[in-house]
Protein backbone atom coordinates (compact mmCIF):
# COMPACT_ATOMS: atom_id res chain seq x y z
CA UNK A 1 0.00 0.00 0.00
CA UNK A 2 2.90 2.32 0.79
CA UNK A 3 4.34 1.78 -2.67
CA UNK A 4 1.00 2.66 -4.21
CA UNK A 5 0.79 5.84 -2.11
CA UNK A 6 4.29 6.89 -3.08
CA UNK A 7 3.59 6.25 -6.75
CA UNK A 8 0.39 8.32 -6.62
CA UNK A 9 2.08 11.12 -4.68
CA UNK A 10 4.93 11.27 -7.17
CA UNK A 11 2.52 11.68 -10.09
CA UNK A 12 0.42 14.26 -8.24
CA UNK A 13 3.54 16.31 -7.56
CA UNK A 14 4.15 16.52 -11.31
CA UNK A 15 0.91 18.52 -11.82
CA UNK A 16 -0.82 15.99 -14.10
CA UNK A 17 -3.58 16.87 -16.54
CA UNK A 18 -7.23 16.36 -15.63
CA UNK A 19 -7.31 13.31 -17.93
CA UNK A 20 -4.39 11.71 -16.08
CA UNK A 21 -5.93 12.55 -12.72
CA UNK A 22 -9.20 10.93 -13.66
CA UNK A 23 -7.51 7.72 -14.80
CA UNK A 24 -5.39 7.53 -11.66
CA UNK A 25 -8.26 8.18 -9.28
CA UNK A 26 -10.58 5.80 -11.11
CA UNK A 27 -7.93 3.12 -10.66
CA UNK A 28 -7.62 3.98 -6.96
CA UNK A 29 -11.38 3.68 -6.60
CA UNK A 30 -11.31 0.26 -8.26
CA UNK A 31 -8.81 -0.79 -5.58
CA UNK A 32 -11.27 0.29 -2.90
CA UNK A 33 -9.31 3.30 -1.65
CA UNK A 34 -12.39 5.48 -1.34
CA UNK A 35 -11.13 7.95 1.27
CA UNK A 36 -8.00 8.74 -0.74
CA UNK A 37 -10.07 9.14 -3.90
CA UNK A 38 -12.43 11.59 -2.20
CA UNK A 39 -9.51 13.63 -0.87
CA UNK A 40 -7.76 13.82 -4.23
CA UNK A 41 -11.01 14.49 -6.11
CA UNK A 42 -11.60 17.52 -3.88
CA UNK A 43 -8.09 18.76 -4.68
CA UNK A 44 -8.52 18.05 -8.38
CA UNK A 45 -11.84 19.88 -8.57
CA UNK A 46 -10.15 22.90 -7.04
CA UNK A 47 -7.93 22.98 -10.13
CA UNK A 48 -10.43 21.67 -12.69
CA UNK A 49 -13.90 22.67 -11.46
CA UNK A 50 -15.51 22.07 -14.88
CA UNK A 51 -14.19 18.52 -15.33
CA UNK A 52 -17.40 16.52 -15.26
CA UNK A 53 -15.61 13.15 -15.20
CA UNK A 54 -13.76 13.91 -11.98
CA UNK A 55 -16.92 15.36 -10.45
CA UNK A 56 -18.85 12.27 -11.45
CA UNK A 57 -16.17 10.06 -9.91
CA UNK A 58 -16.40 12.13 -6.73
CA UNK A 59 -20.18 11.67 -6.61
CA UNK A 60 -19.90 7.90 -7.13
CA UNK A 61 -17.20 7.53 -4.48
CA UNK A 62 -19.10 9.61 -1.92
CA UNK A 63 -22.21 7.54 -2.56
CA UNK A 64 -20.33 4.27 -2.08
CA UNK A 65 -18.78 5.67 1.10
CA UNK A 66 -22.19 6.59 2.51
CA UNK A 67 -21.56 10.34 2.30
CA UNK A 68 -24.94 10.97 0.70
CA UNK A 69 -25.17 14.72 1.23
CA UNK A 70 -21.89 15.31 -0.61
CA UNK A 71 -22.81 12.77 -3.29
CA UNK A 72 -26.06 14.65 -3.89
CA UNK A 73 -24.25 17.98 -4.13
CA UNK A 74 -21.69 16.69 -6.61
CA UNK A 75 -24.18 14.90 -8.82
CA UNK A 76 -26.41 18.00 -8.91
CA UNK A 77 -23.46 20.08 -10.09
CA UNK A 78 -22.47 17.48 -12.69
CA UNK A 79 -25.96 17.13 -14.12
CA UNK A 80 -26.31 20.93 -14.24
CA UNK A 81 -23.22 21.00 -16.45
CA UNK A 82 -24.82 18.40 -18.71
CA UNK A 83 -27.99 20.48 -18.94
CA UNK A 84 -25.96 23.45 -20.16
CA UNK A 85 -24.97 21.49 -23.26
CA UNK A 86 -28.09 19.42 -23.88
CA UNK A 87 -29.27 21.88 -26.54
CA UNK A 88 -26.56 20.44 -28.77
CA UNK A 89 -28.66 17.28 -29.13
CA UNK A 90 -31.40 19.44 -30.66
CA UNK A 91 -28.94 20.98 -33.10
CA UNK A 92 -27.47 17.56 -33.80
CA UNK A 93 -30.91 16.20 -34.63
CA UNK A 94 -31.63 19.04 -37.04
CA UNK A 95 -28.29 18.60 -38.78
CA UNK A 96 -28.73 14.84 -39.10
CA UNK A 97 -32.22 15.40 -40.46
CA UNK A 98 -30.88 17.75 -43.12
CA UNK A 99 -28.22 15.17 -43.99
CA UNK A 100 -30.92 12.48 -44.32
CA UNK A 101 -29.42 10.44 -41.47
CA UNK A 102 -32.88 9.78 -40.12
CA UNK A 103 -32.28 7.24 -37.37
CA UNK A 104 -29.52 9.36 -35.85
CA UNK A 105 -31.72 12.46 -36.04
CA UNK A 106 -34.51 10.64 -34.25
CA UNK A 107 -32.20 9.41 -31.48
CA UNK A 108 -30.75 12.88 -30.92
CA UNK A 109 -34.14 14.58 -30.70
CA UNK A 110 -35.40 11.84 -28.39
CA UNK A 111 -32.45 12.36 -26.02
CA UNK A 112 -33.05 16.11 -26.10
CA UNK A 113 -36.72 15.72 -25.16
CA UNK A 114 -35.87 13.38 -22.30
CA UNK A 115 -33.84 16.20 -20.76
CA UNK A 116 -36.04 19.07 -21.95
CA UNK A 117 -39.63 17.77 -22.02
CA UNK A 118 -40.86 21.31 -21.35
CA UNK A 119 -39.43 22.67 -24.62
CA UNK A 120 -42.67 23.71 -26.29
CA UNK A 121 -40.89 24.65 -29.51
CA UNK A 122 -39.64 21.11 -30.11
CA UNK A 123 -42.92 19.57 -29.01
CA UNK A 124 -44.92 21.83 -31.32
CA UNK A 125 -42.57 21.04 -34.19
CA UNK A 126 -43.04 17.32 -33.66
CA UNK A 127 -46.80 17.67 -33.24
CA UNK A 128 -47.04 19.65 -36.46
CA UNK A 129 -45.55 16.82 -38.50
CA UNK A 130 -47.97 15.10 -40.83
CA UNK A 131 -47.68 12.27 -43.39
CA UNK A 132 -46.71 13.24 -46.92
CA UNK A 133 -49.68 13.79 -49.25
CA UNK A 134 -49.81 13.45 -52.99
CA UNK A 135 -51.20 16.97 -53.46
CA UNK A 136 -48.67 19.83 -53.35
CA UNK A 137 -48.34 21.49 -49.97
CA UNK A 138 -49.50 25.01 -49.25
CA UNK A 139 -45.87 26.01 -48.80
CA UNK A 140 -44.99 24.70 -52.23
CA UNK A 141 -47.94 26.49 -53.86
CA UNK A 142 -46.87 29.70 -52.15
CA UNK A 143 -43.37 29.43 -53.62
CA UNK A 144 -44.80 28.69 -57.07
CA UNK A 145 -46.99 31.79 -56.95
CA UNK A 146 -44.20 34.05 -55.69
CA UNK A 147 -41.48 32.97 -58.11
CA UNK A 148 -41.30 33.15 -61.92
CA UNK A 149 -39.69 29.74 -62.29
CA UNK A 150 -40.90 26.29 -61.36
CA UNK A 151 -39.29 24.67 -58.32
CA UNK A 152 -38.67 20.96 -57.88
CA UNK A 153 -41.29 19.21 -55.76
CA UNK A 154 -40.32 19.20 -52.10
CA UNK A 155 -41.92 17.75 -49.01
CA UNK A 156 -40.15 18.26 -45.71
CA UNK A 157 -40.87 17.62 -42.05
CA UNK A 158 -42.14 20.60 -40.07
CA UNK A 159 -38.88 21.01 -38.17
CA UNK A 160 -38.69 24.67 -39.12
CA UNK A 161 -35.95 26.78 -37.55
CA UNK A 162 -33.49 29.28 -39.02
CA UNK A 163 -30.71 26.85 -38.11
CA UNK A 164 -32.20 24.09 -40.25
CA UNK A 165 -32.87 26.54 -43.09
CA UNK A 166 -29.22 27.55 -43.14
CA UNK A 167 -28.11 23.92 -43.06
CA UNK A 168 -30.21 23.34 -46.20
CA UNK A 169 -28.75 26.47 -47.80
CA UNK A 170 -25.19 25.36 -47.03
CA UNK A 171 -25.94 22.13 -48.91
CA UNK A 172 -27.17 24.08 -51.93
CA UNK A 173 -30.82 23.19 -51.27
CA UNK A 174 -32.18 26.72 -51.70
CA UNK A 175 -35.79 25.66 -52.32
CA UNK A 176 -35.85 23.68 -49.08
CA UNK A 177 -34.31 26.60 -47.18
CA UNK A 178 -37.08 28.87 -48.54
CA UNK A 179 -39.82 26.48 -47.42
CA UNK A 180 -38.26 26.24 -43.97
CA UNK A 181 -38.00 30.01 -43.57
CA UNK A 182 -41.61 30.40 -44.68
CA UNK A 183 -42.67 28.02 -41.93
CA UNK A 184 -40.62 29.99 -39.41
CA UNK A 185 -42.53 33.11 -40.46
CA UNK A 186 -45.85 31.26 -40.28
CA UNK A 187 -45.16 30.72 -36.58
CA UNK A 188 -43.56 34.13 -35.99
CA UNK A 189 -44.90 36.64 -38.55
CA UNK A 190 -43.07 39.53 -36.89
CA UNK A 191 -39.59 37.97 -37.12
CA UNK A 192 -37.70 40.51 -39.22
CA UNK A 193 -34.40 38.68 -39.70
CA UNK A 194 -35.95 35.48 -41.13
CA UNK A 195 -38.11 37.63 -43.43
CA UNK A 196 -35.08 39.45 -44.83
CA UNK A 197 -33.24 36.18 -45.29
CA UNK A 198 -36.25 34.68 -47.07
CA UNK A 199 -36.30 37.53 -49.58
CA UNK A 200 -32.58 37.05 -50.22
CA UNK A 201 -33.10 33.37 -50.92
CA UNK A 202 -36.06 34.00 -53.22
CA UNK A 203 -33.89 36.36 -55.25
CA UNK A 204 -31.58 33.41 -55.92
CA UNK A 205 -34.33 31.27 -57.47
CA UNK A 206 -33.64 32.07 -61.16
CA UNK A 207 -30.12 30.68 -60.75
CA UNK A 208 -31.16 27.52 -58.90
CA UNK A 209 -30.69 24.50 -61.20
CA UNK A 210 -33.84 22.40 -61.69
CA UNK A 211 -33.81 18.60 -62.12
CA UNK A 212 -35.09 17.09 -65.34
CA UNK A 213 -38.78 16.19 -65.32
CA UNK A 214 -38.13 12.53 -66.04
CA UNK A 215 -35.95 12.13 -62.94
CA UNK A 216 -38.27 13.63 -60.34
CA UNK A 217 -40.08 10.45 -59.45
CA UNK A 218 -36.74 8.67 -58.99
CA UNK A 219 -35.33 11.29 -56.62
CA UNK A 220 -33.87 9.27 -53.69
CA UNK A 221 -33.64 12.43 -51.56
CA UNK A 222 -37.39 12.91 -51.69
CA UNK A 223 -37.97 9.24 -50.90
CA UNK A 224 -35.74 9.44 -47.83
CA UNK A 225 -37.47 12.57 -46.59
CA UNK A 226 -40.86 10.93 -46.94
CA UNK A 227 -39.63 8.03 -44.82
CA UNK A 228 -38.34 10.47 -42.18
CA UNK A 229 -41.75 12.10 -41.95
CA UNK A 230 -43.42 8.73 -41.39
CA UNK A 231 -40.91 7.80 -38.68
CA UNK A 232 -41.33 11.08 -36.81
CA UNK A 233 -45.11 10.95 -37.15
CA UNK A 234 -45.11 7.57 -35.42
CA UNK A 235 -42.95 9.04 -32.68
CA UNK A 236 -45.28 12.04 -32.30
CA UNK A 237 -48.24 9.71 -31.75
CA UNK A 238 -46.27 7.75 -29.14
CA UNK A 239 -45.42 10.95 -27.27
CA UNK A 240 -49.05 12.09 -27.37
CA UNK A 241 -50.23 8.73 -26.06
CA UNK A 242 -47.68 8.80 -23.25
CA UNK A 243 -48.76 12.28 -22.14
CA UNK A 244 -52.33 11.08 -21.60
CA UNK A 245 -51.28 8.34 -19.19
Amino acid sequence: MKTSDEFLDRILNETPSSETLFLLLANQKAEGRLNRVIKECINALGKFPRDIRIRGLMAETCFESGWLSRAESEVETATAQIEELIHLYKLKGLIYSALNRKEEALRSLEIYLVHKPEDQEVLSLLESMSPVEEAPSADQRRIDSDSPGELPPFSSPEIATPTLAEVYFAQGQVAEAIVTYQRVLDRNPGAEQPRKRLEELKAMLPSVPRPQESRREEDPLRSRKEKLIRVLETWREAIAAGSKQ
